[in-house]
């Protein structure tokens, strides 16, 4: 998804940059601690795909299914599976405190069958009727069980957040029922860098060259991904892993 992970030093004069020992040192520290960013950017999505089919794996998603009556009479009703679904869902803000901006249990026809909004239980009148045009869904649908699919960053349409999107198939039979989803915010992961790193840190688009993640810009909402008006990077596309 990402290309690089680069640091710039941000305080430092101009003077001890030009003394070859402290350039040195500087460019030491530099390669060394974009190893750490690279690696825990790593760390961090592995852990991501970990949760997620942890998640899938929860029997009360496929409870749901198992349990007699319709899908709509059962979702409308509440019941004692919506109920573990949900409190599933909701768990994984427990996991990502302050990351998770909202999770789903979602129908392969597009349905929410429940949702977790901030850790809580979204009311059976805010589900979504229709999923099925977000940037996850069909992808998710395409993949077995076991396997994850971690969407490029994308504004989530719930709570108007950039976000990345994980999702797996719900195990059982041979075409998936439903999904789980969770998304974690861009800022999350940001705010994170930025307490982690002596330097300013920019994550780059493989593809494209952007600056994506940039730990001293706020991922403010209603405006662009990352730093879109910083092309240093731009000769790098194409150029992913």
């Amino acid at each position: 998804m990402f290309l690089a992970v680069l640091l710039i030093p941000a305080s430092l004069g101009l003077a001890a940059l030009e003394r070859g020992t402290a350039r040195e040192a500087l460019d030491r520290s530099l390669r060394h601690e974009a190893v750490q960013q690279r690696e825990a950017l790593d760390a961090y999505f592995e852990r991501a795909r970990a949760v997620t089919l942890l998640t899938g794996h929860i029997p009360a998603f496929r409870e749901f299914y198992a349990a007699s009556g319709s899908r709509h009479d059962k979702v409308a009703a509440g019941g004692r599976e919506i109920f573990n679904a949900g409190s599933s869902l909701a768990y994984l803000e427990r996991l990502y405190p302050d990351s998770v901006g909202e999770a789903c249990f979602i129908d392969r026809f597009g349905a929410e069958n429940a949702r977790a909004v901030r850790g809580r239980h979204a009311p059976v009148g805010d589900l979504s009727a229709d999923e099925s045009g977000n940037p996850f869904f069909a992808p998710a649908f395409a993949l077995r069980a076991g396997q994850v699919y971690q969407a490029r960053p994308y504004v989530s349409p719930d709570t108007g957040e950039w976000v990345i999107a994980n999702a797996t198939p719900i195990p059982g039979g041979r075409r998936a029922r439903a999904i789980v989803h969770f998304e974690v915010t861009i800022e999350s992961f940001r705010k994170a860098a930025a307490r982690a790193g002596r330097y300013a840190l920019k994550v780059i688009d493989g593809r494209t060259g952007a600056v994506v993640i940039d730990s001293q810009t706020p991922q403010r909402l209603g405006v662009q991904l990352g730093v879109p008006g910083d092309r240093r990077f731009v000769a790098l596309r194409g150029s992913a892993r």
